[in-house]
């Protein structure tokens, strides 16, 4: 990650904010700052930041709430909270939305800070070079384990490309042992959903009553034998690709 690498700094205390904003522009990075969730999330719509350093406790909102409205807005840079309260549970539930980390405000912030910050940006480099070289491997690969050079399977590799750039729902006949499986996994591949779950599921293989809990999901006690919450399967393939076969 080069070090004009773009941070943007949301804190409700104007000297922690001032303090963070010198160190990180004396290191090279380009600084931004915010003095409340919503003046960051606003800041947020103009830019492309790299990584968002944000206080927890803050008046008109959380850092964590910050986090989730930020993750539901699709933001994909790095997050570090910081915080004077010194809490687990928070500190899981930040990990968990994904958060880089959790800091505490103490006054070895500033060379803790140091490491976590070059330690996210390098991070996200990786998850970059990473989502690249997925997608150029797609570009030669995109159509999994499909393969043909008829020009039936051409028609159909054009099909699946066309398909593939949309939200629709698809569906795909053909009879049993055609590959109905390989060209869904195919779209999914080409879709922009590609880095998300493939999650297929055989509906013949399920009564009706089990079929809805395995789709739906449950949650412990609904019946008898649920002894925990259990996702179901739309759940599972959340921004991702769900095959319902047969």
């Amino acid at each position: 990650m080069p070090k004009r690498a773009k941070i943007l700094i949301v804190d409700d205390e104007r000297s922690i904010r001032e303090m963070l904003e010198i160190f990180l522009k004396k290191e090279g990075f380009q600084v931004a700052s915010a003095s409340s969730a919503e003046e960051g999330l606003a800041r947020v719509k103009g830019a492309d930041f790299d990584l968002i350093i944000s206080d927890i406790k803050m008046a008109d909102m959380s850092g964590i709430d910050l986090l989730r409205e930020l993750r539901h807005n699709n933001f994909g840079g790095q997050f570090i909270l910081l915080t004077a309260f010194a809490s687990t549970e928070t500190a899981i539930q930040a990990l968990k939305m994904g958060a880089f980390d959790y800091i505490l405000k103490t006054e070895n912030l500033i060379d803790e800070l140091k490491l976590v910050v070059y330690g996210a940006l390098e991070n996200r480099r990786l998850r970059e070079e990473n989502t690249y070289l997925r997608r150029e491997f797609r570009k030669v690969h995109g159509m999994g384990n499909l393969i043909g050079k008829s020009k039936k399977m051409q028609e159909l590799f054009k099909m699946i490309e066309v398909v593939s750039a949309t939200n629709s729902t698809v569906l795909i006949t053909g009879e049993s042992g055609t590959g109905k499986e390989l060209v869904a996994k195919a779209i999914h591949l080409n879709s922009p959903r590609a880095d998300e779950s493939f999650v297929s599921v055989n509906c013949g293989a399920f009564t009706e009553t089990l079929l809805e809990s395995e789709l739906f999901g449950y949650m412990e006690g609904a019946f008898t034998g649920a002894a925990a919450n259990k996702k179901g399967r739309f759940e599972v393939a959340d921004k991702g690709t769900i095959f319902l076969d047969e």
